[in-house]
């Protein structure tokens, strides 16, 4: 399976989509004006193994409509098309992923009931109408506030830093200022004292 990849819909795999949407059972008119919202998952000879659609909005996506191409997929392939999928999601910059309708290996790996909190983060999705929302979120948001919270301190350091090798500067330049000031004077002292000391005529 290490060639199988993931590709966007075009209107050359509508025949095969249709065939799986029917397969299924899904309304395949409503699906086709959403053609290019779909992603494949195709083998080595270009056989569809699956298909699903990703609708993104901002740091959002929302998967539905996923369909193998026969009954009971093994867990692997699940896995494989979770993996596939994850790149596009991550490369998208995708923070929160949602859907209703998931692998069973996906619902007891990867995704989980939302929080109240997070529900309110998609208010379109979370009704009473369509239960069973699940969400998966691609970064950690604690672990996103942590460095968040590091950078900001090695920020504070440097600008510390910065300011003490300024400080330190500014310091260094006075000094040098005082000792060539002093040097000046005191060599300006005995070029004087050596002229008036040389003996005058009368």
């Amino acid at each position: 399976m290490k060639n199988h990849q993931l590709m966007r819909a075009t209107l050359e795999e509508l025949a095969p989509l249709r065939w799986l949407w029917q397969r299924v059972g899904f309304t395949t008119v409503e699906l086709e004006k959403s053609l290019t919202d779909f992603y494949l998952l195709i083998d080595d000879d270009h056989n569809l193994l699956a298909a699903l659609a990703v609708q993104f909005r901002q740091k959002d996506a929302f998967l539905h409509h996923l369909a193998f191409s026969w009954d009971d997929p093994e867990e692997a392939l699940q896995i494989l098309l979770w993996e596939r999928l994850k790149i596009l999601l991550t490369n998208r910059g995708v923070h929160r992923v949602w859907t209703r309708e998931v692998a069973p290996s996906w619902q007891q790996t990867f995704f989980q009931k939302p929080t109240t909190e997070q529900s309110s983060l998609a208010p379109e999705l979370s009704t009473p109408k369509q239960p069973g929302l699940q969400i998966h979120l691609t970064r950690d948001p604690l672990a996103t506030k942590l460095i968040e919270k590091k950078l900001a301190e090695l920020a504070a350091e440097r600008e510390i830093s910065d300011q003490q090798l300024a400080s330190r500067t500014l310091w260094t330049r006075r000094v040098a200022y005082a000792l060539s000031f002093l040097f000046i004077a005191w060599l300006m002292y005995f070029t004087l004292r050596g002229f008036f000391a040389l003996p005058r005529l009368r």
